[in-house]
């Protein structure tokens, strides 16, 4: 039987990270100041403006709420995001009151 994954994964645009980056030193920003800000690990914004990751909707929207994109660079985050990766994934959520087995 196929297991489905639970992560998409796609190769960001090659602009993004540099623009991710450019964004964030423009609004003042430092790289761990940023993430906590953001509420994301300093790593992964290291890894996103390397352009080795692509951000979920989720974080690019936290990213939004605290650098100060132009609104070419939000649309652009904005569309080159994942809408269904990492712990919001529907897959990654545990059911209300499932039962816990006690083996």
């Amino acid at each position: 039987m196929e297991q489905q994954s639970v992560r998409q994964r796609r190769v960001p645009p090659a602009t993004l990270g540099p623009m991710i980056s450019a964004a964030r030193m423009r609004s003042g920003l430092r790289g761990g100041e940023c993430a906590r800000l953001a509420g994301i690990a300093h790593p992964y914004l290291i890894q996103l403006e390397a352009g080795l990751r692509t951000p979920s909707r989720k974080v690019a929207e936290q990213l939004c709420a605290v650098i100060a994109f132009t609104v070419e660079e939000r649309a652009e985050l904005l569309e080159a995001s994942l809408p269904d990766v990492g712990k919001d994934h529907p897959g990654k959520r545990k059911a209300p009151n499932s039962p816990v087995s006690h083996g």
